[in-house]
This record gives C-alpha cells, sequence and structure tokens, in this order.
C-alpha cells in the first residue's frame, strides 16, 4: 500500500504512525519544512520516521514531481491546510485521487466559533463528497464534523500519537501528599485558572500543585494564589523541555490534569499515560477519549467545577500513590490499546481505499 502524508512540518504527534506504517507500506512524507522554529527553542528534536522517505516541498517544481510519481496513492492531509503550497496540492490531488485528512475539531470558544463553524460547512459543500475519509481526534473531532455535515460513514475516530517512552518507569519518589501536574501554557484556553479556584476549595486537604509553563495568566494567578493562602501547596517551574518536563511528570506526578475549556487534543496525556500517570481531564480535550475507565483517570464536565472539586477530594481522600508495579501495567496497558493496535486500525481503514 502506498500512502502520502501532506504536512507543514514534521509533526512529532505523528511520526509514531507514520514510522509504524512504513514498517510494512510504502510510505512518503511530504512537508514544507522539517521542524519549526518554536519547537526547535523548546528542545525539540526531529522525530524518526524510520522507513519513511521525507520529501521537502520547496517550491512547485517539487510539487509537481511528486504528485506524478505518487499518483494511485492513498494522500492525508493534516487537516484543511492553509498553507499555500500544500493548499494548491490538495486541490490538485483531490480531484483525481484517494484524499483524506487527519484533523482534531476546530476552536469551540468564543465568537470565533461561529466563524469555524461557516468555513468547515464551506469545505463540506466543496469537498464533502469528495473526501475519502476523516481520521477525527476523539469523540469531540467526530461530533464536529458530523455536525459541519460530512457523512458519517466516512468519520473515523482517531488520535494523535507521541513517541514511546524510551527510558524503562523508574524509582517513584515517596511522598505522603497527593501530587497534581499541570503541563501547558498559562492561557484561557486551558483553564488553569479554573484548576486553582477548584483547588481552593479544598485548600485544607493534603496535595500540591506543580505548574509546568508560562503564559499571560502567570502574574494574575500568582495574585490568586497569594490572595487565597496557597503558596506553600502552588508551585511554578517556568517552561521546561520535553525531556525535563516528562522526567519530572514521572518522578514526582501522581495526576496530570488538563482542565481546558477547549483543547482539540492534548498530547501531553498520551505522554502522561504512557508513563503510568493517571489523567484528570475536561470532556472538552479531545484526548479525554483516551480515559476509558479509572484505570486510567477521570473526565469530567468542563462547566460542573464542582464536579472537578469531588474527582480531586474522591483521589486525595484515597491517598495512594500508584506503585511502580501499577504504572508499569498502565504504561503496558496504554501501549498495547493506544498505541500499537490503533496503526492497527488506521491500516485496516487505508486498506479500503486502496
Amino acid at each position: 500500500m502506498k500512502i502520502v502524508f501532506w504536512q507543514n512540518i514534521i509533526s512529532p504527534h505523528q511520526s509514531f504512525l507514520i514510522r509504524e506504517l512504513a514498517n510494512k507500506n510504502d510510505v512518503t512524507l511530504v512537508v514544507e519544512k522539517e521542524m519549526s522554529e518554536d519547537r526547535v527553542k523548546q528542545g525539540w528534536e526531529r522525530p524518526n520516521l524510520g522507513n519513511a522517505k521525507i520529501v521537502l516541498l520547496l517550491d512547485e517544481n517539487i510539487l509537481s514531481k511528486i504528485i506524478k510519481e505518487t499518483k494511485g496513492s492513498i494522500h492525508i492531509f493534516s487537516g484543511f491546510t492553509g498553507f499555500p503550497i500544500l493548499k494548491k496540492a490538495f486541490k490538485t490531488i483531490i480531484n483525481s485521487q484517494n484524499v483524506g485528512i487527519i484533523s482534531e475539531s476546530a476552536i469551540q470558544l468564543g465568537w470565533k466559533k461561529y466563524f469555524r463553524y461557516f468555513l468547515y460547512r464551506y469545505y463540506f459543500y466543496k469537498y464533502g463528497n469528495k473526501i475519502d475519509f476523516i481520521l477525527a481526534m476523539g469523540k469531540l473531532g467526530v461530533n464536529w464534523y458530523k455536525l459541519v455535515g460530512f457523512n458519517k460513514n466516512k468519520i473515523f475516530e482517531f488520535q494523535y500519537f507521541t513517541e514511546l517512552p524510551k527510558d524503562k518507569i523508574g524509582v517513584i519518589q515517596k511522598r505522603m501528599t497527593i501530587s497534581f501536574l499541570f503541563i501547558g501554557q498559562l492561557i484561557l484556553r486551558k483553564g488553569i485558572d479554573n484548576l486553582l479556584y477548584s483547588l481552593n476549595q479544598i485548600k485544607d486537604y493534603n496535595w500540591e500543585l506543580n505548574i509546568i509553563g508560562d503564559g499571560i495568566l502567570k502574574e494574575n494567578l500568582i495574585n490568586y494564589i497569594n490572595k487565597k493562602g496557597l503558596t506553600d501547596k502552588i508551585h511554578f517551574h517556568n517552561n521546561m523541555n520535553n525531556e525535563s518536563a516528562m522526567s519530572f511528570l514521572s518522578k514526582k506526578a501522581d495526576y496530570l490534569i488538563l482542565p481546558s475549556r477547549f483543547d482539540g487534543w492534548g498530547a501531553v496525556i498520551n505522554e502522561s499515560l504512557s508513563r503510568g500517570v493517571k489523567v484528570i481531564v475536561s470532556n472538552k480535550c479531545g484526548g479525554s477519549s483516551l480515559i476509558r475507565n479509572s484505570k486510567y483517570g477521570f473526565v469530567y464536565n468542563e462547566k460542573n467545577l464542582k464536579e472537578l472539586v469531588l474527582i480531586l477530594k474522591s483521589v486525595i481522600n484515597g491517598n495512594k500513590t500508584s506503585s511502580l508495579e501499577d504504572r508499569i501495567a498502565l504504561s503496558k496497558d496504554f501501549e498495547i490499546n493506544f498505541s500499537f493496535s490503533r496503526v492497527d486500525d488506521c491500516e485496516t481503514i487505508l486498506k479500503g481505499f486502496k
């Protein structure tokens, strides 16, 4: 089977999928550039694509050549791209070849959600009959593409991937306090303010929160923490590169918390579960689809902070830090059910369009 992925950069959230597919298939990845400057500054390295062929789409001559060379392939675009040369590739290929997209839901917050709705309705009217399949990120993605009109039979619930940890799960630091961890931007959409409000409701319970990240809300958050007398319980660590953040997560967190008002996916959920660390996440994160039972963590209604408070109370009252054996078991379960098996699922879907 010949598969061509079209992306603006080599995505660390699809590299595992592409590499595994390339073990048994002829896979090409076409990108405008290898990595974004922001990711390089954050310490990201170029992902390993294994046997996949990588083509840098530097100009339209290369575009024309790659379209000819990959005729008869299954073409997969990362969403409805706005990048000019990728947009031209999409418009050219969709008229004569099998085309699908990998995409999360559009952000459904604020007044712009109405604009996005009509934009995706336009995509539906223009391309709905030509697109063969949509690999939608989680239930949020599936519901979004149904909402804007796409045929439900063309929509498959899917996920983003992260690389599995290179190191084995090591010794966990012993602690008497339940330790929560937030990793992400300190912005309104990520819901960190809601998390602090909820934790303040149980300020007398035995917990701590570590925050890895930075953003425009930081000063307001610090003022809130000082005002509520939470300075001994909540600790800021600024931005870390991915390796350092994951090391911190593995050694010092009992639960990762993702309280987003909206998140198309939330790849840190994958990274946490692959290291055996449970997750508390809002239902407005696409990655909440990975939390299938309490073995993995808890999902709460983003509009109902009382529900989040109850979950936090339950976790703290349980006062049980996962053992090394528990974490290894969770990590292995995640690896089997949400990494390699999902690659197999993708391969099965694509075979239907050969």
